[in-house]
């Protein structure tokens, strides 16, 4: 009985939890409607803080830092919405408005129909969700081989057996897909400015030629890291060295 109860406990402790951040949104969604947008922004960056990710919060987010006129964050949020949604319409439409309100007229770099649906699919799980789907894959492919070893029908041998060349070709693929997304996520990274207005600079020294200014709001495709500066690569090609600080990252967690 004391087992029963103690099970219980723990399976609503964990309903309550899985619960609240759904409750924390909702309140942060009435906080946006009321146009109260610093306390809405309060409680959507305190739902990214305890490692709430979704398309539609990062969505609203940039919404409500578009309604106070802050460009870089806006846009970042609307691009990390994209990051988790690839080709969703209505964040493209709205991350347009935001680009608008940018000083550099520098084109953001864009990616092909064919790489948005890679990326689509390949966002459905994370890269140890797409591990653990290929290990449980593979697990089940072992099962139904040893199966079809043990029975004697032929219709039940010949099931079993197809049955492990599916899960075999799905544990593959999963094992693909993490790997692919890992790649991905390594050599094809983006930045946006945060910085008001900041230099770029021929090589990672603040002592060097500044080649140009950027300003908030401007995507850059990042290529390297050394010491507190970032090599930034831009739509045109022209490359340079940025301070670190004035640079973040679009990158799932």
């Amino acid at each position: 009985m004391k087992k029963t109860v103690i099970l219980f406990l723990l399976f609503v402790s964990q309903l309550l939890v899985a619960q609240a951040p759904d409750k924390l949104f909702s309140q942060a969604n009435e906080a946006y409607a009321d146009a109260n947008y610093k306390e809405a922004t309060r409680l959507y960056k305190k739902l990214l803080q305890e490692d709430w990710q979704s398309s539609e919060l990062h969505f609203n987010l940039a919404n409500t830092y578009y309604k106070v006129g802050e460009v870089a964050p806006s846009i970042y949020h609307y691009e990390m919405a994209l990051l988790l949604s690839p080709g969703n319409k209505t964040y493209k439409n709205n991350l347009k408005f935001a680009e608008q309100k940018r000083i550099d007229e520098v084109k953001s770099p864009e990616k092909s129909k064919f790489d948005l649906r890679i990326e689509s699919l390949l966002n459905w799980f994370s890269v140890s969700q797409w591990a653990k789907i290929s290990i449980g894959f593979a697990i089940f492919s072992l099962i139904c081989f040893a199966v079809f070893l043990y029975l004697k029908k032929v219709f039940f041998k010949r099931l079993f057996f197809t049955l492990f060349v599916l899960c075999s070709l799905f544990c593959f693929m999963s094992f693909y897909l993490a790997n692919k997304q890992v790649y991905l996520s390594e050599a094809y990274v983006y930045g946006i400015i945060f910085a008001e207005e900041t230099s770029i600079f021929t090589e990672p020294n603040q002592n060097t030629n500044i080649l140009f200014k950027l300003h908030e709001g401007t995507k850059v495709k990042v290529e390297d890291d050394f010491r507190n500066f970032t090599k930034i690569r831009l739509s045109n090609n022209i490359t340079g060295w940025i301070e670190t600080a004035d640079l973040k990252k679009l990158q799932l967690n």
